[in-house]
C-alpha cells in the first residue's frame, strides 16, 4: 500500500500574499506555510492550536486602557461624558476623573509613581489613585531670557531622556530635563508636516510617524534629532505596544529592547539602534487602517486594526503569522499578571479561558495546494491527522480549487491522537488542500497530516 506522505507537521504561519498552489512545503520535514490560520496560535514548534479566550469584565464603551507597570486605567465613554477609571487588582472598577471630553483617546506616560494622562483637549497626573492637576512649575534655574509655560495638552505622550515630550498636532513640545511642569514653546519643539501617529523612544532616538511616512530621529537630546525616513507609510495610530521586546531572544542580534508597532505593510519591530524590521512584509496583507493597537503576550506580538475589525498575531519565534476574529479592541494591557482590552461593547480580559465571552471560538487551518510533487491526477485512498482535540471535527477537501468532500469525524476519546479519514474514490485531480476546523469552538491542536495518494497514470483512470 506505501507509506503516507506527509504533507503537515509543523508551520512557518499563514502567508496570504502568494497563490496557494506556491505556499512553501518541505516534504522531508512536513514544515509547510498555510494558506489560513485563524483563531489559532502558533508556538515556537511551528504546531498551531486554537487560541484561548476571553472574559468579560465590565460592560460599556471603553476605550484607551493603559499600564506600564503601575496601575492600570481606561476611559468609559457615557451619554454625558467621559470617566477615567482604575482597574483593580480584583478586577473591580475606581472612578478616578469623571466629567471629562467624550470621543477622545488618551495618551498615557508613567513615570515613577505618577501616571501622566491627556486626550488632546485635557491633561492631568493621577498619582495614588487621585487625580490631580498636570499644572505649572516655577523655573528655579540660572537667569535666563526663555519664557516657560505649563505642559501642553496632547495626543501621545512619551519619556525621553528625562523629558516629556508631548504630541500635539504636527508639533511634539518637550519638557526641561526633569521639569515636568515646564515648556519653552519657542524653543524646545520638533515640527513635522503632518499631525504625528506614533513617537515612541528607545535607546538611540526615536521612531516617529507622521500621517505620510515614518521616520527615525537619531541622537541623544530630544530637541536636536537627526531625522531619516526610513518607510513610505504611516503607523497605525495607538498602535505602538507599551513596553518593549528583547531582540535578542527572537534571533535579532544586537537589537537590544525594541519597540513595535502595526502599519499597513505589516508588524514593525524598530531596534534600539534604529534599524526597522516589517517582519510580516513577505507573508502577511496586513489590515488597511489609521488606528491600531499591540499586546505584547509572551512570545507573540497581537495587532489590532480598528477601522478594519481584524487582528494580526506573530509568533516572534520564526516570525509565524496567524490571525483572529472576534478581536475588535482598540487597547491592550498587561496588568497584575493578566492581559486586558478595551472595545465598544466592553472591558475584557482575554487570553484566557475556552469561549469567547460565552461565545464558540470557531478556529481553522487550511493548507496550501499541493500535488505531492507529481504532476499527474491522483486520488486519495485515507487521510491521517495528528490531532489534540475536544470535540468533533471537520475536513473540507478542496480539489483543484473546487470544494470536493466536507467530512465531519467525531474522535473515539479527548486528547492526542491519530486519526484516519477515508477519502473515497469518487474524488480525483491534481491539486489538493485541505481545511481543518474545530466543531461548537472545541479545543483543537494539529500536530501532523499525511496522505496515501494513488497516482493516475495516462490512459489509465482506476
Amino acid at each position: 500500500m506505501g507509506e503516507p506522505v506527509v504533507i503537515f507537521a509543523g508551520t512557518t504561519g499563514e502567508n496570504d500574499i502568494v497563490d496557494p498552489v506556491r505556499l512553501k512545503i518541505n516534504f522531508e520535514t512536513g514544515i509547510a506555510e498555510l494558506a489560513e490560520a485563524v483563531n489559532v496560535l502558533i508556538d515556537q514548534t511551528g504546531l498551531p492550536y486554537r487560541r484561548p479566550g476571553q472574559t468579560l469584565v465590565s460592560a460599556g464603551d471603553y476605550h484607551s486602557i493603559f499600564c506600564d507597570g503601575g496601575d492600570c486605567f481606561v476611559i468609559l465613554e457615557t451619554v454625558d461624558y467621559s470617566t477615567i477609571y482604575r482597574l483593580n487588582a480584583d478586577k473591580t472598577l475606581t472612578a478616578i476623573q469623571p466629567g471629562l471630553a467624550k470621543g477622545k483617546r488618551y495618551g498615557w506616560l508613567q513615570v515613577g509613581s505618577k501616571t501622566y494622562w491627556s486626550n488632546g483637549v485635557e491633561k492631568g497626573v493621577i498619582v495614588n489613585g487621585v487625580s490631580l492637576s498636570w499644572a505649572a512649575q516655577t523655573y528655579a534655574g540660572p537667569p535666563t531670557s526663555r519664557n516657560f509655560e505649563g505642559p501642553p495638552a496632547g495626543t501621545h505622550l512619551a519619556l525621553f531622556g528625562s523629558s516629556i515630550c508631548v504630541v500635539n498636532g504636527p508639533i511634539v513640545r518637550i519638557s526641561e530635563p526633569l521639569g515636568y511642569g515646564l515648556f519653552d514653546r519657542a524653543r524646545s519643539r520638533v515640527r513635522f508636516s503632518s499631525d504625528v501617529k506614533l513617537y515612541k523612544p528607545v535607546t538611540a532616538g526615536v521612531f516617529a510617524s507622521d500621517s505620510k511616512y515614518t521616520y527615525f530621529l537619531e541622537g541623544s537630546n530630544p530637541n536636536d534629532l537627526a531625522r531619516r525616513k526610513i518607510l513610505d507609510c504611516p503607523a497605525h495610530e495607538y498602535s505602538e505596544a507599551t513596553g518593549y521586546i528583547e531582540g535578542e531572544e527572537f534571533g535579532l542580534d544586537g537589537a537590544g529592547p525594541c519597540a513595535v508597532w502595526s502599519c499597513d505593510k505589516g508588524l514593525c519591530i524598530g531596534t534600539s539602534t534604529g534599524q526597522l524590521l516589517v517582519a510580516t512584509e513577505d507573508k502577511k496583507i496586513y489590515p488597511k487602517g489609521t488606528v491600531g493597537a499591540s499586546l505584547i503576550h509572551g512570545k507573540f506580538i497581537i495587532n489590532a486594526v480598528h477601522e478594519a475589525q481584524q487582528c494580526c498575531v506573530t509568533n516572534l519565534v520564526g516570525m509565524a503569522p496567524s490571525r483572529f476574529t472576534n478581536f475588535n479592541f482598540n487597547s491592550f494591557a498587561n496588568f497584575n499578571g493578566s492581559q486586558f482590552a478595551a472595545g465598544p461593547t466592553g472591558l475584557y480580559e482575554v487570553c484566557t479561558g475556552e469561549k469567547d465571552a460565552g461565545l464558540n471560538i470557531n478556529a481553522h487551518i487550511t493548507t496550501g495546494s499541493t500535488d505531492f510533487g507529481v504532476q499527474n491526477s491522483k486520488r486519495l485512498r485515507h487521510l491521517y491527522l495528528g490531532v489534540n482535540t475536544s470535540a468533533k471535527i471537520r475536513i473540507i477537501i478542496t480539489v483543484d480549487k473546487r470544494i470536493a468532500r466536507t467530512i465531519d469525524v467525531s474522535p473515539s476519546r479527548i486528547g492526542t491522537q491519530r486519526i484516519r479519514v477515508s477519502v473515497g474514490r469518487d474524488t480525483k485531480g491534481r491539486y489538493w488542500s485541505f481545511r481543518v476546523e474545530n466543531v461548537n469552538g472545541g479545543a483543537l491542536s494539529l500536530y501532523s497530516m499525511g496522505v496515501l495518494p494513488i497516482v493516475l497514470h495516462s490512459g489509465r483512470d482506476y
